[in-house]
């Protein structure tokens, strides 16, 4: 296969989203703001968990791509969930699904 055919944009995106999440990650900047939402404690779940899709949504839609805001949201949505004593799955698939489900209508209305 020729180097010229495979979809360098592509494993640029996903690269530069993995080196994004890293970045957060190791800078501790996840850590921080975990610990500034710890207000989030004594919330109900059925109150985060729309507001994290709607978070998502909309960093997915005006800030970077769906890889790189589910790489970034994830692990500080575990941290969250640990906070608020639920278990992490109750706000990573809202926060995961909404990513995805926007990036998928954004092409939508692009082709239309």
């Amino acid at each position: 296969m020729n180097a010229r055919s495979y979809p360098w944009n592509l494993i640029l995106l996903l690269g530069a989203g993995f080196a994004l999440a890293d970045g957060v990650q190791s800078s501790g900047l996840a850590d921080v703001l975990s610990r500034a939402l710890d207000f989030l404690e004594d919330a109900p779940f059925w109150a985060i968990a729309p507001a994290v899709s709607l978070m998502s949504s909309i960093i997915t839609e005006f800030i970077t791509s769906n890889d790189a805001t589910a790489t970034l949201l994830i692990p500080l949505l575990y941290h969250i969930a640990r906070t608020m004593h639920v278990h992490p799955l109750l706000l990573m698939v809202p926060g995961a699904v909404a990513t995805e489900l926007l990036f998928g209508f954004q092409l939508q209305l692009r082709q239309m």
